[in-house]
């Protein structure tokens, strides 16, 4: 029960690191996307709060570019004011990467399937969970065993 309160929390807070670090351009775990390289058009799929958070992130640090935004939820995303596309625009979209913008493992995972049988498996990304995860990560906000 401990490691999904931390995995809910870490979800949560990373999410809001703008707000809490000088420089959190610089913090890895940020985007979680090791193989996709600075300087990247990506399709960002995920349009939740994780997804948003990470739409924010490359508009903020300029990291990759968002050739666009896609969610299968795109018109209720839209009538909150979200630039969000529906995933069929990718095919005519320019893009060296898509990366999964979901914290949920089963439905990122579904995701996953299903993008790799539509697109070259090589250009499709998940969240490296373990750099998410990693002791960096939980040192930065306070969830090591030893904090408070």
């Amino acid at each position: 029960m401990r490691q999904q309160w931390k995995t809910y929390v870490l979800f949560l807070m990373t999410a809001r690191a703008d707000g809490l670090y000088d420089g959190y351009g610089e913090l890895d775990f940020l985007f979680p996307f090791p193989r996709v390289k600075r300087g990247s058009r990506i399709v960002l799929y995920g349009a939740g709060a994780y997804g948003q958070r990470i739409y924010h992130f490359l508009k903020k640090t300029g990291f990759c570019s968002v050739a666009a935004w896609v969610d299968r939820n795109y018109k209720e995303l839209g009538r909150m004011g979200l630039l969000v596309e529906s995933p069929e625009v990718i095919p005519g979209v320019s893009y060296d990467a898509i990366v999964i913008a979901n914290t949920y493992e089963r439905s990122r995972k579904a995701l996953y399937q299903d993008l790799i049988g539509k697109y070259p498996k090589e250009k499709v990304h998940m969240p490296d969970v373990e750099l998410i995860f990693s002791e960096e990560s939980m040192k930065a906000f306070g969830l090591t065993e030893n904090a408070g």
